[in-house]
């Protein structure tokens, strides 16, 4: 093998393929560049929120369960924008990728949540009269 070169093993094992390390660093630098640092520094707040909310319901932020999520964006949505609450389901799905785990923000009962929030408070906001 050439300097310069990690070897990545295949999903055989054989470990047949070279990638040029200054590729991966690209890659890593790439992937810091995918969000704004305020999307970033909002998505470790609504983490960090995610947590402390997990901590208190006496349950695990990781993995979390799909019911969790659901149940969590259900009592944001009582005091949160619709906006808000949506990236706090971007925050916990991203720190779930982060980690390799599937994201439990994909399943049925969470988008349905969100669908049924998204509805109600739209309803709402066109229910508000202007004098």
């Amino acid at each position: 093998m050439t300097p310069g070169m990690e070897v990545i093993t295949t999903a055989t094992g054989t470990g047949a393929d070279a990638v040029p390390s200054p590729s991966l660093d690209q890659v890593r630098e790439y992937i810091r560049a995918s969000k704004a640092e305020n999307t970033l520094r909002g998505y470790q707040t609504d983490w960090r929120t995610f947590c402390v909310w997990c901590e208190v319901q006496q349950v695990c932020p990781m993995p979390a369960t799909a019911e969790t999520v659901a149940a969590f964006i259900a009592e944001c949505a009582g005091r949160l924008k619709v906006g808000s609450v949506q990236r706090r389901l971007n925050a916990i799905a991203e720190a779930h990728k982060a980690v390799g785990l599937e994201s439990p923000t994909h399943t049925a009962i969470v988008a349905n949540t969100m669908k049924g929030i998204r509805r109600t408070m739209c309803r709402r906001s066109s229910e508000i009269v202007v004098f």
